[in-house]
């Protein structure tokens, strides 16, 4: 039995797919035309998985709804940004609950990390053969700062899994190899979780809860909304907060500003329906109605800024 393995490499960022992780992600690029992400992804026994995964611009994703799965992801390098309001960091282990509201925000390019995810289920099981008790249940991120050669393991695996190394194995060596990831990878998250501890809070910290939860309201608001045009006032409202406390929220987190962003998002709302609807039956003025854009000159300038296309191509193409 050869381990699943399949990668993948997206350049629209509307068909990115995020249910590798347990979920979906919506995805929202911070800078202009040009997205690529790769995705490599090994499928092991008891729904064990591990994800390589590349982005070249900087994005913000939230999970909606919430993932099932444990997770520990590490980072090929430091970034500026966060992943679930923690820094990003080389060298170090963020570990995942299961029913984890999940964001992220990275605001520079060229980013790279490796996930293992772990059903609850054969995790525990496995967790407390190892250890003998149960794992300790936590509800938010955990650091784990494990030996060097762990975290090697994790960014290398996609070279253990070459097609050149698997397809010269034997039936029960393929078996064996497959057992030999998974136990690899599961104990690895279980030596994470007995070396985890919850992140040092600086001073930057509360501000930086602060102000995801203030983005992630609007963010709420925008969609609950989808007809209503983006006004700062209607934003200021939903937040409770003043403009000025709202700029700095986005601008901590995502470097552009509110209305900036949340018209980023519905741009790429836009294109998703756009992409999967039929010119016969709608038009680019009713989409662009739908999600809040009522100058369609205006919507048609920045789709093709974003999109290095217009709206009115993109649905005839589909």
């Amino acid at each position: 039995m050869k381990p699943l393995t399949h990668s993948e490499t997206i350049t629209d960022p509307a068909e990115w797919d995020g249910s590798i992780f347990g979920t979906q992600l919506e995805l929202v690029q911070l800078a202009g035309p040009g997205f690529v992400s790769t995705q490599t992804v090994t499928e092991l026994r008891d729904g064990v998985k591990l994800l390589r995964l590349t982005v070249n611009q900087p994005i913000t994703v939230r999970s909606r709804p919430l993932s099932k799965r444990y997770a520990v992801t590490s980072f090929d390098r430091t970034h500026e940004g966060h992943f679930a309001g923690v820094p990003i960091n080389e060298n170090q282990l963020l570990i995942f609950p299961p029913d984890f509201d999940f964001d992220a925000s990275i605001k520079d390019s060229g980013f790279r990390c490796s996930t293992i995810f772990a059903p609850p289920k054969p995790l525990r099981r496995y967790y407390k053969t190892l250890v003998g008790e149960e794992i300790e249940e936590f509800h938010s991120t955990l650091i784990a700062n494990p030996p060097p050669d762990s975290v090697e393991w994790l960014a290398a695996w996609p070279s253990l899994v070459d097609d050149k190394i698997t397809e010269s194995l034997e039936t029960q060596q393929r078996i064996d190899f497959q057992e030999s990831l998974r136990d690899e990878a599961l104990n690895l998250l279980v030596c994470a979780l007995q070396t985890a501890a919850k992140p040092e809070f600086s001073e930057e910290m509360p501000r930086l809860s602060k102000a995801r939860q203030l983005i992630r309201i609007a963010e709420d608001y925008a969609n609950g909304n989808p007809e209503h045009g983006l006004r700062m006032v209607d934003l200021c409202n939903a937040t409770g907060v003043s403009e000025r406390t709202l700029q700095y929220a986005f601008q901590t987190c995502l470097g552009i500003s509110p209305i900036n962003y949340l018209k980023r998002m519905r741009l790429q709302r836009a294109r998703r329906q756009l992409k999967v609807s039929n010119s016969k039956q709608t038009t680019v003025a009713a989409i662009a109605c739908q999600m809040g854009f009522w100058h369609f000159g205006e919507f048609s300038k920045a789709y093709k800024a974003q999109f290095d296309e217009s709206p009115s191509t993109t649905l005839r193409g589909h």
